[in-house]
């Protein structure tokens, strides 16, 4: 699907899908939110989440996500809000890209979020924490 400009309103068999074992849709200049009916119905099979370099832009803290989720490429889209704590339960999450987005706020600082280096959250609003500098009191 590269190079497609699809605007999610009107993408709406993303929403009627009950698995989504391997979600790549990378370049494809796709806008909007993430309908939230795709994130509830998926939750029990979604194992990676590949949305970067499109012109996504919706609240992080609002979307559900697997608890088999393995890996989540959020990077270079307009995602806003803060990490939530939600991510740090994610038992199986191996791969985290949330860099260049407009996230702030600190990022959670237990399970596998300690083995997470700088790169997978760079390029952002304000977020702060390790593995990026602290956050200013």
């Amino acid at each position: 699907m590269a190079q497609c400009r699809i605007k999610l309103p009107n993408f709406k068999y993303i929403s009627n899908l009950n698995t989504f074992i391997y979600s790549k849709f990378q370049l494809t200049n796709i806008s909007g939110e993430i309908p939230p009916t795709s994130s509830r119905r998926s939750k029990k099979e979604t194992y990676k989440i590949l949305l970067s370099m499109n012109s996504l832009a919706f609240d992080i803290g609002k979307i559900g996500l697997s608890k088999n989720l393995a890996a989540l490429d959020l990077s270079n889209n307009k995602i806003y809000g803060m990490l939530p704590e939600g991510l740090t339960e994610l038992k199986f999450l191996d791969k985290l890209n949330v860099s260049s987005n407009k996230l702030c706020g600190r990022i959670p600082q237990c399970g596998n979020f300690i083995m997470f280096d700088e790169t997978c959250c760079t390029h952002n609003k304000c977020l702060c924490g390790s593995p990026l500098p602290p956050c200013k009191t």
